[in-house]
């Protein structure tokens, strides 16, 4: 992993999930999902949804577009789990587990720029 990237660290402390919310770069974002999907899966949850604004995912089609070497679509899931554009974010994106997880409470963190 590059040095310049945030390490996600998604954990439970009792039930309680740490989820992160980070602007990565273009070049980070999909490693960004990936760690925090990933994370979320050996709490012994799933990801349900990934939130993003409007900014994050025109990022994110350019990324998604880069990966499979095509131009820019509009992607609905990544992972098979649900992206939703969230108009109160901007720049920021968040996976999340399903509501009766998190509903066990979440620990909700965002990761400096």
């Amino acid at each position: 992993m590059n040095d310049s990237r945030q390490s996600v660290k998604i954990s439970t402390q009792g039930k309680a999930m740490t989820i992160l919310e980070h602007a990565p770069s273009e070049s980070d974002f999909l490693d960004f999902l990936d760690q925090s999907i990933r994370q979320i899966s050996e709490t012994g949850s799933e990801a349900r949804f990934i939130l993003m604004g409007q900014s994050a995912y025109a990022r994110f089609r350019t990324a998604m577009a880069r990966k499979l070497k095509r131009s820019a679509g509009k992607f609905e899931t990544y992972q098979y789990v649900t992206v939703v554009v969230d108009p109160f974010r901007d720049d920021e994106v968040c996976v999340v587990p399903s509501a009766a997880d998190a509903a066990d409470g979440l620990k909700p963190f965002r990761v400096p720029a």
